[in-house]
């Protein structure tokens, strides 16, 4: 269930602009989480139906953009192997 080993794990890029980031992927499974927020019938905060399955989410205080990057032997619950 390692990172590395998920499909839905991007590994950085080698020309990734510092040195640190070359050592971290990024989770596609970990949207923001003002992405994933809506309202009910009765107006009330709550998750997309589709963002059910989600067991995490990034967030920063500006609600412009974040992520979760981990390194590749980092796991967790959301993983679902790579097709071969």
């Amino acid at each position: 269930m390692r990172c590395d080993e998920c499909r839905f794990w991007e590994a950085a890029k080698a020309d990734d602009w510092s040195e640190v980031s070359t050592l971290l992927g990024t989770c596609l499974r970990t949207d923001h989480l003002d992405d994933a927020r809506g309202w009910d019938d009765e107006g009330r905060d709550t998750l997309k139906p589709e963002y059910a399955d989600r067991t995490a989410f990034s967030y920063d205080a500006s609600g412009y953009a974040s992520g979760l990057r981990t390194k590749a032997e980092h796991f967790c619950a959301m993983f679902q192997p790579k097709e071969a």
